[in-house]
């Protein structure tokens, strides 16, 4: 396979994690002008389990886990170095308040609501829990449902408890916002895995349910959550959702390192 371009390889790194900031109409519709929910924090890495890892290769797997322990270890001292930052003083409280232990309940309930408010048609709902980006999405495919049919979720159980559900990554970075203010981006994936029920009724039919629609499915989800915290004051904003995210690689993680540095490279000294 013949090597790509730069620039190629540039634009599909990026494509990730730049979502939404081409339009516009998304900028206008964040709350206060900020970039927060616009894309995804660079950095980004969602990794397969340990095992699986080692047994597909083990010499690659190393590697990951290391990147991985890196990114995370890099993560949480930016984290201290912000909590501490938010202290008026070395006695005093910080005012940056993470609260962890709420973040996976958190997602739990957003995937809930999110979930149920995409079977039922109910854009207010979806318009309040999403960023805007994934809103547009998620209410163009309902556009597209047929008329009459109607649609039902609902969360059987969740599924191996020993493993999930669990914070897969954690940010917290600061982005640029109307008229050059700061304002922190806090970013959380937390994979779920649960057992869903899938169902279709024709309401043309009397309700009738859709022959071969009801199905019983088990995933695995990478919820991420963002919401944006006032640089000044460090008040939380809501959490919303921004989507879902893949596994990572060493690959793509790689690919997305180089597009940043090529980035950094254009940027006026």
């Amino acid at each position: 396979m013949p090597p790509r371009s730069g620039a190629a390889a540039m634009k599909s790194a990026t494509r990730a994690f730049v979502k939404g900031t081409s339009s516009p109409s998304l900028n206008q519709r964040t709350e206060g002008g900020n970039m927060v929910g616009l894309f995804m924090l660079p950095g980004t890495l969602v990794p397969p389990p340990v095992l699986r890892s080692l047994r597909e290769s083990f010499s690659e797997g190393l590697k990951f886990q290391w990147t991985r322990a890196r990114l995370r270890m890099g993560d949480a001292l930016r984290m201290v170095g912000c909590w501490y930052a938010s202290k008026p003083s070395f006695l005093k409280p910080a005012r940056l308040r993470i609260n962890r232990a709420s973040l996976v309940p958190t997602a739990k309930a957003l995937h809930r609501t999110m979930s149920e408010a995409l079977a039922a048609g109910d854009r207010d709902t979806l318009r309040r829990i999403c960023v805007p980006s994934l809103f547009e999405d998620l209410s163009a495919r309902l556009a597209r449902r047929k008329r009459g049919r109607r649609y039902e979720w609902s969360l059987e159980r969740y599924t191996n408890p020993l493993q999930f559900p669990r914070i897969v990554d954690h940010k917290l970075a600061a982005l640029p916002g109307q008229g050059g203010q700061l304002t922190y981006m806090h970013q959380v994936v937390v994979a779920i895995s649960s057992r869903q029920r899938l169902a279709q009724y024709d309401d043309t039919k009397r309700g009738m349910l859709v022959p071969g629609s009801e199905k019983t499915v088990d995933l695995v989800e990478n919820l991420i959550l963002v919401r944006p915290i006032d640089y000044k004051t460090y008040a939380p904003g809501e959490w919303t959702v921004f989507g879902h995210a893949e596994e990572g690689t060493l690959e793509s993680f790689s690919a997305e390192q180089r597009a940043l540095g090529m980035l950094a490279a254009q940027q006026p000294r």
